[in-house]
Parts: C-alpha cells; structure tokens; sequence
C-alpha cells in the first residue's frame, strides 16, 4: 500500500482521446491480456458538459500549448503488449537528513538562498561517509573519464550523472547526481539532489545501480533563531559549517540542529527536512508571446512597466477557465493555516470584486502581506487571512502576463494624459500586435489598431508643456508663482534600512541626501537636467526676481541649470538659493534665474533633509569625526527612524554608530 512521500516512477504509453494518459509503473509485473475496449456513454442532451481543467491542461505535455482540451467522445482501444514486460525493482528514494538521531554530529555546505528565505544544503555524517566517498570517486574520476553513450534515453524521473558547474563547487565543472525533471529540445531539466539545486543541463550519463541507492545529501535548511544577522550567516569563504542534532519529529519529517562555523561559534539553530523541489523553487514561467502576436493591455505602472496578455481565442479560453478553476478551488479551500512564506505562490482574495486570483508573496510584515497578482501584474497589501493554498497543479500553469517595456520611449515619470491613454487602452481591451527585437529586455513595440506605434503616441504625451506651448507660439511662463507648498519631496521607508546617497553636508550631524539607485534619481539627475537645460537655452531671456521660497531655475558654477529655491527675500544682485535635487547653497545673480514652469514642480524633489539620531548635541570633536566617517557622493547604509516633516527625516548610520561606541565617543545617554 502507498503511503505518504512514496514517489511512483511511470512510463507513458499512450494517449487516450479524452486526454488521460496510460502508464507502466516502474516494479510491477504486466502479464499479456486480452484488449480492453473502453466505452464512453455520451452526456444526457440536456446536461451541461463538465469542463475540462486548466490545471490538467498545463500538466499535459502532448497538449497544443495554451490551448484548452477538446473533450472528445470516442471509444478506444488498447493495444496488446507484444510481450511480457518486467521492470527489475521499484526504486526507493533515501535521504540522509531521515537518517539522523538526536545527538549526532557531522558537517555541512550552504549551498543555495531559497525564495522563501531559507538555504540548501549539503551535509555529510559518520553514518554516510563511506557511501559518500565511494559516490565522490565515481562522479570525479570514473564518470569523468566515462565515454558518453549517445543511445541512452533517460525519462522523466530517472536519477543520473549530470555535467554542471555548481557555484559553491572549488572545481568549474563537475558530474553530480541529479533527477530529470523534464526534457526539452536540447537539454535536460534536473534537480542535482546532493546539493539542492536546479539548472539545464546538456550532457547526462546513466549511473550504475548501486549509486543510485545512496541517501541524497541535499536539505533544506530553515533558520529559527541566528546569533547574527542572515545576511552574515553564509558569505564567501565561510560557506562550510558543523552540525548538532537536537530534535528529530518524526511526524513531519523535520530534524532541529545547532549550526556551528569550523571555529565552533554558534551560528543558527535550523530546521533540516527533507530537499524536494516545490513549485516555488522551480520557478514561475510566464505564458509565451512570441513575435507578431497580438496582445491586450492588462496592468501599466509606466512606459516601461506594462503587464500584458495573449489575445488569441485559445488564450482568453485559458484564461477564463483559470480564473474558474481557482475560484472553485477557494469556495472549498480553508484559510492559509501558516505565515505566507516569501514568494510563496497563494490564491488571494481581491476585494474590489470578491474573488480570488493567484498571487505571489513578495513578503510579510506582521499580519499583512505584500502580493502581485500573477495573471495581471498589479500589486496589494492585503490581511493574511484573505490568502489561501493552491494545489501544485494550480501553481503550475504559467503566468497569463508578460512584462514588456515599450521601446524608444522617453524616459521620464508618467504624467496623468498618459496614464489616462494607456486606461483607455485597458478599458477597451484594445488588441495590439507585438514586435519583439532581440529579447524582452531590449524592448518591445505596440502596434496600435490604426496601424500607429504606441511608443510614439506615449512620446506625444510625454512631451514637455513649455516644448507644446512654445510650438503654439505661446508663453510657457504664463502661470501661477509656485512657491514651497507646491513641490513634494521623495519619501524614505520608516523603519526600513536602504543604500542611502549622501548629496550634500550640512554639518556633522545634518546631511542632505536620498535613497541610492532609484529610477527616479537617475531621472531627475540626468534626463531632466538636460530637458530642463534645453529649455532655458531655448527660451527668450526673461530677467525674475524671486522672493523668499519661491521655486525657480537657477544657473549653477557649472553653468547647468537646476531645480532651485530662493531661501531670501531682499532686492540685490545675488541671491541665496537651495538647489533642490543636491542640497547645496550658492549665492546666484539674478541673470542666472528663471521662473519656473510646471513641468518641473509635479517630480518631487530629491535632496532630503536628514539628522542623524541621538547626535544633535554631539561635541565638535564628534561631529569632525562623523565628517570623517561620512563623505559626499557616498552610499551608506541608513535605517531611517522617524519622519518629522515633509522632506526631513531622523536616520542612522549602523557603520559611524559602530567607530563611535568603539571610540567611546557617543554621546551619554540623557
């Protein structure tokens, strides 16, 4: 009798015409029988056929892709076995990680970050290291010099000898033991069982019998508790550790340890189980587009973020059936009875409608979780008892959106005409064609129903206002005096710790700053420094003399013109200017001034006003020692405190924290 965790090795057979798929099982004995007629009684006329499911669908490899099964009423027959068939044994699969007992020690490699935040690993005991010394001699030497039989056909399941480069392996390329998990065109999809990992593979040899009975060395390792932070737990050249078991659940297959670094420093108490690849560790693939399809927008969040789908009948069959078949599932389908692990693959419920979608975890922070829908693109935070678990083979069935980014588009933040054309586009489920160039990466092109390139529609509306007014022969300065309350500065995350770009020193405690290696920072420093400089070179010279706080366009020593706020409000020569987007201060004549124009107000500013916490009253001997510690056009990392008012933030600097507790320079505490 089966039971749980046995695994069953197939061979397919053949192909019923209603889809089912007949299989050999890998031990049993099939004696010669007469032929089987199998007869299907057609539905009643007034029934309604049961549709066939997606998720069967998506299982099925000799289906066309992505289109739904055609149930087919027939009768069919089997043939005849020409002769006895009988498979030698059924094969059984060991772990090491079942063979542990409280109180045994060994060692091990942290091989792989998982997506839900744990690692693989390889470990090694008294119990199997003669096994595994005879398994490393093999796949080093005797495989290696092996000659390739080009007649052996592996399947679905076989366990092999696949040729790889492992990362953590000291050697470039080496034969491991692996499963085939599938098999395309010209390489093999397996899961190197000894070490915890997935790839494509090209070449692959039969292994002898008796290696195969050797227990797998791979585990997954989950940490419960880490003396230091994760991110310090496995780093390069300290990827080996040492082992002790304290609890073995036999119920759940689960053994708890204590990791040790090789100089016996505690690291971790884990969780070991059992390494068998889940969905999420696969990876999810996204539903194919290739060239000249036609396509519908689905989601956008800019020009080169848009989420779209398949227009095909067969692809909005699949579509529609999926979303019937994850609904059904959640009418039955309990709450989620654990915390959603990180990339997890769920069904979560959408309020504005009440139904349930796939989504994927992007992570959870007390009882609320972060999720993209998979089959739209766009993203929530939702309570975690809006989530619920999906069967594998719901997870299986690829993404029914593609991210494109549109090609030779301006790159410049969204403005609310362009938003509205690309809502349009989705309200009216317009069907565009895809040109795709080399890859995705390199951008697409959305051919419009009238035969125009959506590319260039978004370049029409992203078009500055002053370069439209100009061409209209108009005034692009005819308008509103904006002043402070009329431009928002960039946000930081509260309680969160980011790369953090020091523009600019106030003193030893104040910095002017923002977060490192955003979009909108490589936007506002590049692209609309030089829009913004085409404009003021373009435009007639217009002498402005600005007051106190209002926002205009100022000439800096480099002869660029920058974001910029005049900080007084007396009539002179020079003024005392803040540029925006640095932080820094300058006096400016008032040649070098211009007004300011709307297009440039709605993109917030991006110099921050920061203070680093419990420092304020630091003497000056403490404050030259920050200076020191902190340079401008540097990225540090900051966990940023608190926010006191638009644009001014409290942080902290983990690594001047750190020299000035070691200096005895901190502050005492009050």
């Amino acid at each position: 009798m089966l039971k749980v965790d046995d695994v069953l090795f197939v061979k397919p057979v053949v192909k019923t015409s209603d889809g089912a798929t007949l299989v050999l099982v890998d031990g049993e004995l099939y004696e010669p029988a007469a032929a089987v007629v199998q007869e299907i009684t057609p539905p009643p006329a007034n029934s309604v056929p049961k549709k066939s499911s997606v998720a069967d669908e998506a299982i099925s490899e000799t289906s066309p892709p992505f289109s739904p099964l055609e149930n087919t009423l027939a009768k069919h027959t089997l043939q005849r076995p020409k002769q006895k068939l009988e498979m030698v044994s059924v094969k059984q699969t060991s772990f090491a990680v079942d063979g542990l007992k409280v109180g045994m020690q060994g060692g091990g490699q942290f091989r792989q970050h998982l997506t839900d935040e744990g690692f693989t690993v390889s470990i090694l005991y008294p119990d199997v290291k003669e096994k595994y010394v005879e398994l490393f001699e093999y796949q080093h030497r005797k495989c290696a010099s092996a000659p390739v039989d080009k007649t052996y056909k592996p399947v679905v399941g076989d366990m092999v000898a696949a040729f790889a480069k492992i990362e953590s392996e000291e050697e470039n390329e080496t034969w491991n033991r692996a499963y085939i998990m599938s098999i395309g065109s010209s390489s093999y999809r397996v899961n190197f069982c000894d070490v915890g990992l997935i790839g494509n593979v090209k070449t692959v040899k039969k292994l002898p019998q008796n290696l195969t009975l050797i227990p797998e060395l791979a585990a997954r390792c989950s940490v419960i508790s880490c003396t230091s932070p994760k991110e310090k737990l496995w780093s390069a050249g300290s990827d080996r550790f040492l082992f002790m078991v304290t609890d073995v659940d036999e119920t759940h297959k689960t053994t708890t340890c204590i990791l040790r670094s090789l100089t016996n420093e505690e690291l971790c108490k884990a969780v070991l189980k059992r390494w068998i690849p889940s969905v999420e560790d696969e990876g999810m693939k996204s539903i194919e587009i290739k060239n000249n399809d036609t396509v519908i927008l689905q989601v956008f969040f800019d020009q080169k973020s848009l989420f779209v789908r398949p227009a095909s009948k067969s692809s909005r069959d699949m579509f529609c059936q999926l979303i019937q078949d994850v609904g059904l599932h959640c009418i039955k389908a309990p709450e989620l009875d654990h915390v959603p692990r990180k990339n997890e693959i769920v069904a979560c419920k959408f309020v504005a409608d009440g139904n349930y979608y796939r989504a994927k975890v992007l992570g959870v922070e007390n009882q609320t979780a972060k999720v993209i829908y998979v089959d739209f693109g766009n993203l929530d935070c939702v309570t975690t008892d809006r989530l619920k678990p999906l069967p594998d083979a719901l997870k299986k069935i690829p993404c029914m959106v593609v991210k494109v980014g549109l090609k030779d588009v301006v790159d410049k933040p969204m403005t609310k005409e362009a938003s509205d054309f690309l809502s349009s586009l989705i309200g009216r489920e317009v069907e565009m064609k895809l040109i795709l160039a080399e890859s995705y990466e390199d951008g697409v092109q959305l051919i419009l129903p009238d035969g125009s390139s959506l590319s260039d529609k978004m370049n029409a509306v992203l078009e500055p206002g002053w370069k439209k007014a100009m061409a209209a022969g108009k005034d692009p300065t005819d308008c509103k005096v904006f002043t402070e309350h009329d431009i928002e500065y960039l946000e930081l995350p509260v309680g969160q710790t980011i790369d953090f770009l020091v523009l600019h020193k106030l003193d030893g405690v104040n910095f002017m700053g923002c977060e490192a290696n955003t979009e909108i920072l490589v936007y506002v420093h590049r692209t609309m420094v030089e829009e913004m400089n085409n404009y003021c070179n373009s435009a007639p010279e217009k002498l402005y003399v600005p007051r106190n706080s209002e926002l205009c366009l100022a000439r800096f020593e480099d002869g660029l013109w920058y974001r910029a706020m005049c900080l007084e409000d007396r009539p002179s020569n020079e003024y005392n200017i803040i540029f925006l987007d640095f932080g820094n201060m300058a006096r400016v004549d008032k040649t070098n001034i211009r007004r300011m124009v709307p297009d440039y107000v709605k993109i917030p500013a991006v110099a921050i006003l920061c203070l680093l916490e419990g420092l304020d009253t630091s003497t000056e001997t403490v404050k030259k020692r920050i200076c020191e510690l902190v340079q401008v056009n540097k990225t540090y990392k900051a966990r940023i405190v608190s926010c006191y008012s638009p644009g001014a933030y409290v942080i902290e600097f983990p690594h001047v924290k750190e020299v000035l507790m070691n200096e005895n320079l901190l502050p005492a505490k009050k």
